[in-house]
């Protein structure tokens, strides 16, 4: 398969093309426009009791680990939050690591609260507990909770999910 793009302006889109089997050609092109950012989130991590786990439990609390960075030549504010699908308590705590970006990394006086001020090529790791429901009636065993987390800057906005599975019994 061939991946290439057509650039509109800032924005661009994707173009796939490629062989199927038995010679059959298919091109496909992304309906939506693409626009690059200053800025990157990702989810690095997804613990329960210190364990890897996409799992939600009684009384428990599941952790989502989230990694902020600032590409950008200009240092900006980065403000990351958090929900999820059933309403479950969700707390996105202080900056746990600040790190790059210069000699500031490790004393950023900015980098103990959310929204983090982070300086060009420096990343904050955060900590995001998902609280598991207080009653066992109010969970359902398979159920799934979609976890999403919006970082916001002033230029840049980007989403990121996970879904998390409830599980009743131990």
């Amino acid at each position: 398969a061939v991946v290439s793009t057509q650039s509109t302006g800032e924005g661009f889109r994707v173009f796939l093309e490629g062989t199927l089997v038995n010679g059959v050609r298919f091109q496909r092109i992304s309906g939506s426009y693409f626009y690059p950012t200053s800025s990157c989130m990702r989810m690095t991590e997804v613990l329960l009791s210190s364990a890897p786990a996409h799992i939600l439990r009684q009384k428990k609390k599941t952790y989502v680990y989230v990694s902020v960075s600032n590409n950008g030549e200009q240092g900006d504010l980065h403000l990351l939050t958090c929900r999820n699908s059933r309403s479950y308590p969700t707390t996105v705590g202080n900056p746990t690591k600040i790190s790059g970006g210069g000699s500031r990394a490790n004393n950023n006086y900015h980098s103990k609260s959310n929204p983090v001020y982070l300086d060009p090529g420096q990343s904050a790791e955060f900590a995001v507990a998902i609280n598991g429901p207080r009653n066992k009636g109010d969970m359902e065993s398979g159920r799934t909770v979609a976890v999403t987390c919006e970082m916001t800057t002033t230029t840049d906005r980007i989403l990121d999910s996970v879904r998390l599975t409830e599980m009743t019994e131990n």
